[in-house]
């Protein structure tokens, strides 16, 4: 899915600020860099990114643009990136777990992120792994990923690179993270036939609770209802899916959010209605979207879009999933 966040200012306010303190030791930096060798306790992670723009292999960052991976490690909500200005080879060096490559993302005045979702995993021999080629093209204002694989290639260089490491590169490509759900067709939520009263900021249903969805809105509990308005058509029914939202950032200091691990997802819902089936966690934030069914037949995800204008700015964005924050503690009812 791709989504649009941007913002100008002419002065520089309203900045999300990471927390100080004591840092993790088992987390990973906000940036991850190529590595000489592997970390005590690290396995090297072995790939190559491939930047694609109309067909050619060109500069990401022409223009004054940036381009990362957004990466999220195992058991963690705060995800780290990889900058990137061209087609590239890349050595990690990253602890044992499974990890998921949320999305590439390209910043200009505002993020263009496009999802990704693919996992691999860091065996906990610390054998190090080739992990495929990530491959991030754009067609005009089109974006499309994938991943491929040159093995044979990465070994031999990964051998003259690093003599010393006496184990052999293995192959642990990359592969899509598990869909939720089930479907064979899928169709436009504001096609005709799912009667759904599309708007100009939302695109597919509109959220009612436990919030509008446009901002990390603190909710009442850790248990909140979630409504939707409904289909036209009473032979339609919903799906609803919850990812905790991951945090990221490009500089070490601003957040910028983006969905992260799956937490619930239900499908077949007869009423525009739904109760998560697991409590959620305090002071976290969530996204969420709804889809129409018929059978197999399926609806792209609603959204929700946005232009704010400023007397010293604006901000804007589309295709943004509806989001809300829990509260520090569950409040009593």
């Amino acid at each position: 899915m791709f989504r649009r966040l941007a913002a100008v200012l002419l002065l520089s306010f309203g900045l999300v600020i990471s927390p100080g303190g004591a840092k993790d030791p088992t987390s990973l930096p906000w940036r991850i860099k190529n590595a000489q060798q592997a970390a005590v306790g690290q396995s090297l992670v072995v790939g190559a990114i491939r930047y694609i723009r109309d067909g050619e292999e060109k500069k990401c960052a022409d223009g004054g643009y940036k381009c990362v991976a957004i990466i999220l490690p195992p058991d963690s909500n705060k995800a780290s990136v990889y900058e990137f200005e061209r087609s590239t080879d890349f050595v990690w060096s990253l602890p044992p777990g499974q990890y998921t490559i949320l999305a590439f993302a390209r910043r200009d005045s505002g993020w263009d992120i496009q999802a990704m979702r693919a996992i691999f995993t860091v065996p906990e021999d610390l054998t190090p792994i080739y992990i495929g080629e990530l491959v991030f093209e754009q067609n005009g204002g089109r974006y499309i990923v994938g991943a491929g694989d040159d093995f044979e290639r990465a070994a031999v260089q990964f051998e003259a690179n690093y003599p010393s490491v006496t184990r052999r590169l293995n192959r642990g490509l990359v592969s899509p993270e598990p869909r939720p759900g089930t479907w064979l067709k899928m169709s436009g939520i504001c096609a005709p036939d799912w009667k759904i009263a599309c708007t100009k900021n939302y695109w597919g249903v509109t959220p009612l609770l436990p919030s509008d969805g446009k901002k990390f809105a603190s909710v009442g509990g850790l248990s909140p209802q979630f409504r939707w308005t409904p289909s036209a058509d009473s032979a339609v029914t919903y799906d609803i899916v919850l990812y905790e939202a991951a945090s990221f950032n490009d500089d070490g200091i601003t957040r910028q959010f983006t969905e992260g691990r799956l937490v619930d997802y239900s499908q077949g819902l007869v009423e525009p209605q739904w109760t998560p089936n697991v409590a959620l966690e305090p002071n976290r934030k969530y996204y969420w979207s709804v889809r129409a069914r018929k059978e197999e037949t399926v609806s792209t995800w609603s959204t929700y879009s946005y232009f704010n204008f400023f007397l010293i700015g604006f901000s804007s964005g589309y295709g943004q999933w509806f989001k809300f924050e829990t509260p520090a503690a569950a409040k009593s009812r």
